[in-house]
Parts: structure tokens; C-alpha cells; sequence
């Protein structure tokens, strides 16, 4: 089975900014004028949720400054040519032309089993600006790299009362200073004819240990805070302060103790998740499911990752009968022509696989006869009104929009299909099944229902 995440290759990163599928480019590209004249010594936060898409957003950042900047090896290349291309297409306007900057890209989370953070963002910072050319004395970086080794083990005094009972303090303060001294040097020197400040793009620093991501910071705030150095950090921070408050205990403020790092913090723009999930192949269409499936993602305001694992799972768990080449035979050869099932599978079981995904608790409320508001929440949706009530109405008169049928006697059929299918008993021949519309339910629909939520159906397609 094909996974559709759209993962920040570096063929994807170009060309989802060349196509702009999900309308970021325009945010994109403002970012990057703004890195351009902000001042060094800066620190931007970029606030959003988990799975919206802060990693590839920042790579296609750093993306853009690359293909700017004429010393970078990117910049020389064809893909790196089309980047640059589509920037001075969209400031045609004005004067597309910014100042250099030197980039880096730091994985936090990558480096969270290391004992301290500053040795691997130099080394990083290092690393990406080897191939730029006219950087002076590179044959000096691991001399560098071994000075500042040597520096925070100096710096290491973990008994104040032996820091205090002789010169380990002062010989600490003198490492620190020491250190601060070769960490500025090697900055000032990536810069002069390559770029006029370093953008460091710190990212899944909320994932970390609380050990590791304070430390990161406080190294950063009391090393790398320089004139030259821009931070960039893509942060989730509610989860950040939550981690910062299981090493400091829940009482402490976290929120505060944050704006000491963060100059400024700002958001991710929504995105079309319609033409995000086009885009990664997991909705090709508007049939029924899919429309139900792009409004829950809508009301439950699921991430963009969250988006392509829930399509995935609800298009295997109902493809043969709503989307495959059987889809209709499938559903004629049922009693009421499929309509029943043309309802459980494009509209409950999106609901339910959705609601596992999120919130197990509303989950079994629903499929056990407790709570039918998701069901009605989602069906009195512009997109879904008129879809679903054209089979619940016994067809007297056509149903064009929701002003067709009153509110009152909507929710009242809302409910009648939500207990035929979870509440009802159907305890004897008498009672077998029951009529809702042109909709007919019988006890085996709820049975089918949970066994396609849980991707055990007959028409489940896995491959899909």
C-alpha cells in the first residue's frame, strides 16, 4: 500500500512550491523578505499544531534563500534555477532581488540522545556551508570543533561547592568566555562576500526531552545570541510549554520563560486540504464518501497529516463498495438497491473511523447508541444536506436545499437513522428492519459498519 504523506523530499519541496497546491508559496515567500532585513540577533517562532506542516514549510523557506544566494552550490543547479525562476516570477513587480544569507537546518529531536546541543549546531552550521565558496581557513573547522569540545567540558562544574572552594569558578567563567569568543570568530567568518546574515532553522524541538530542549536554548541564548544569526524555530507551543514544565514543575510559568527566546512568534496559514489530499493522491473525486470525508476533516480541524492518514484508512475501509469498479453492482444486488449501504459506508463509517482517530471516548459513544450530535453535525453540512436527505425523505417532493425541509423534522430523521442503525434491537421477525425513506436497516448494518472501522470488511481494500 502506497503511504501518500507528502514527505519534504527534495523533489517535493521544489515542486510543491512551483505548483503551490495548498496556497503557502505567497506566506513562503513573505518570510523570506522578512529574513531578509530583520536584524541578527533575532529569534522567530513559527506556532502550530503537530502535523500541519512546519518541517516542509521551513525547508521550503530555507529552499528559497538557498536558490538566492549565487555562493551555494543550489543556486547553480536546475532545480535550484526553478526555485529562483518562480520567486522573481511572483515579484515581477518589484525588486525581486534580496541580500544573501547563509543557511542551516537543525533537527533537534535528531540529536536528542547527545549530551549537549551547541558542539552539533556548530557542526551543522559547518557542514551546510562547507561547499559555498570564499568562506576563509575551512581546514581550521575541526580545530574549531575541537576547541569548543574542549570548552564545555571546561565548562562543566557539577559541585558549586568545589566550583567555590578554589579557581574552578573562575577557570569556568574563563571557558565560558573563551567559548563565546571562538563561536563568534567562526560566525563572522561565514559571512563576509557570502551572505549577509545565518539563518538557523531550528525544528521538532517540542518533541525533545525536557532535558535536551532547555538546554538547547539556553545554549543558544548564551552562545550563539549574534549579530550576524537569525533563529527560526518551528515549534508546537502548547507541547513545548509542556515539556518545559516537566522539568520545571507544573506551577512554573512556561509561557514567560519562552519570551526570553522568542522575539516574535507567529502562525501557519490554514491550507486547502482538499487540494492537499489531491495532491498526495488519497482524494481523486466528490463522490459521497469522499465529501464526507472532506467535511469531518474540516469540522475536526485534523492536521495535514492527520488528513492523509485518516483518507487513506476510510478509502481502503469502503473502496469496493464506493469507489472500486463493482462499487454499483455491489450495491443493487442489496434489498433496497444499496442505498442502506451507500449511507453506512460513505457517511457512518467516515464519521467513525474519524472519531477513533481522534477521540476514542466520542468514538464509542457513537456506535453504541449514546451520541448521534457528530452524525447530525456532519450531515447538516451545505455539502452533505441535500446528498443524504434525498434518500431519508419518503420523495414526495424533490429536495433542492435545506430550506426544503424544516430543521425540526431534519434532526428527527437524523435520529431515526442513527437509532435503526445503533439503537434499535430488532428482537423478532416482525421487527426486522426498518424503513427511512427510500433507505431500508436491518440489524446487520451496524454489524458491517464496525467491521469496516475496523478494516475487517468484505468490501475493505487494503491496496487501496
Amino acid at each position: 500500500m502506497k503511504r501518500h504523506e507528502l514527505l519534504p523530499t527534495e523533489a517535493n519541496l521544489i515542486q510543491t512550491y512551483i505548483d503551490d497546491p495548498i496556497n503557502r508559496d505567497e506566506y513562503i515567500n513573505d518570510l523570506v523578505s522578512f529574513l531578509s532585513v530583520v536584524e541578527g540577533g533575532y529569534s522567530l517562532a513559527i506556532d502550530s499544531q503537530w502535523g500541519s506542516g512546519k518541517t516542509f514549510f521551513v525547508k521550503q523557506v530555507k529552499m528559497v534563500i538557498d536558490s538566492l544566494n549565487p555562493q551555494t552550490t543550489f543556486a547553480s543547479e536546475k532545480s535550484g534555477k526553478k526555485v529562483s525562476d518562480k520567486w522573481t516570477s511572483m515579484h515581477s513587480k518589484d525588486n525581486s532581488a534580496i541580500p544573501p544569507m547563509i543557511t542551516t537546518y537543525y533537527d533537534a529531536w535528531e540529536h536528542d540522545d547527545e549530551d549537549d546541543p551547541l558542539l552539533s549546531i556548530i557542526y551543522e552550521i559547518m557542514k551546510e556551508s562547507y561547499c559555498i565558496d570564499g568562506i576563509p581557513n575551512k581546514h581550521n573547522w575541526t580545530k574549531i570543533l575541537s576547541e569548543i569540545l574542549t570548552a564545555l567540558a571546561n565548562c562543566h562544574v557539577t559541585n558549586l561547592v568545589e566550583a567555590l572552594d578554589g579557581e574552578d569558578l573562575f577557570l569556568k567563567n574563563k571557558a565560558n568566555e573563551d567559548l563565546r569568543e571562538t563561536i563568534s570568530s567562526f560566525l563572522k567568518s561565514l559571512l563576509p562576500e557570502n551572505g549577509n546574515k545565518l539563518v538557523v532553522f531550528i525544528d521538532e524541538l517540542d518533541r525533545c526531552s525536557p532535558v535536551y530542549a532547555i538546554k538547547l536554548l539556553e545554549r543558544i541564548k548564551h552562545y550563539l545570541d549574534n549579530d550576524s544569526v537569525v533563529f527560526v524555530f518551528s515549534i508546537n507551543r502548547i507541547e513545548l510549554q509542556k515539556t518545559i514544565r516537566k522539568f520545571y514543575g507544573e506551577d512554573f510559568d512556561a509561557c514567560r520563560y519562552l519570551d526570553r527566546f522568542f522575539d516574535r512568534s507567529i502562525g501557519l496559514p490554514s491550507v486547502d486540504l482538499s487540494a492537499y489530499c489531491k495532491k498526495v493522491g488519497v482524494m481523486e473525486n466528490d463522490n459521497l464518501r469522499q465529501t464526507t470525508c472532506r467535511v469531518f476533516m474540516d469540522q475536526a480541524n485534523l492536521s495535514l497529516r492527520a488528513s492523509t492518514k485518516y483518507l487513506e484508512v476510510a478509502k481502503a475501509a469502503a473502496f469496493e463498495i464506493t469507489d472500486g469498479n463493482k462499487a454499483v453492482e455491489i450495491r443493487t444486488k442489496l434489498f433496497d438497491k444499496g442505498t442502506a449501504r451507500l449511507l453506512a459506508y460513505s457517511v457512518i463509517v467516515p464519521i467513525a473511523l474519524g472519531l477513533k482517530m481522534i477521540n476514542t471516548n466520542d468514538y464509542q459513544d457513537f456506535i453504541t447508541g449514546k451520541n448521534d450530535l457528530w452524525l447530525e453535525r456532519i450531515v447538516f453540512s451545505d455539502e452533505l444536506f441535500v446528498l443524504v436527505f434525498q434518500y431519508l425523505m419518503d420523495g414526495e417532493s424533490p429536495i433542492n436545499s435545506r430550506d426544503d425541509i424544516p430543521d425540526d423534522q431534519a434532526k428527527s430523521k437524523i435520529k431515526e437513522l442513527y437509532d435503526a442503525i445503533f439503537v434499535y434491537k430488532y428482537d423478532d421477525w416482525h421487527n426486522r428492519r426498518v424503513r427511512i425513506g427510500s433507505v431500508t436497516i436491518d440489524r446487520s448494518v451496524k454489524a458491517e459498519i464496525i467491521e469496516a472501522v475496523d478494516q475487517v470488511s468484505k468490501y475493505t481494500n487494503l491496496y487501496q
